[in-house]
């Protein structure tokens, strides 16, 4: 039973530092990224002839392109947070005798 529980305690783990690292190159980039959504989305009113909506669509594409780049920039970088963790695992203590 203690190895299964060891294992749950050791993903609970990395799921909470991954948690810390969300992003690969940091919070601007989640920032241009979110920024970029709503002017692409506004691609979907182009057919029906919304006024300013090929713009913002193209306006949403480009700062899509300048996240696209900053993520790549990060990935050729080696940015920390994808480096794998280097701490010794620790072992529980063994209490009593056997």
């Amino acid at each position: 039973m203690a190895p299964g529980w060891a294992g749950r305690r050791e993903r609970s783990r990395r799921a909470r530092s991954c948690r810390r690292c969300r992003s690969l190159v940091g919070r601007p980039s989640d920032a241009l990224a979110l920024a970029s959504v709503p002017p692409i989305l506004a691609g979907l009113l182009v057919p029906l002839g919304a006024p300013g909506a090929d713009q913002a669509n193209f306006a949403g594409y480009v700062l899509w392109s300048l996240w696209l780049i900053t993520l790549g920039i990060g990935l050729l970088r080696g940015h920390p947070a994808t480096a794998p963790a280097t701490a010794p695992a620790r072992t529980p203590a063994r209490t009593g005798t056997s």
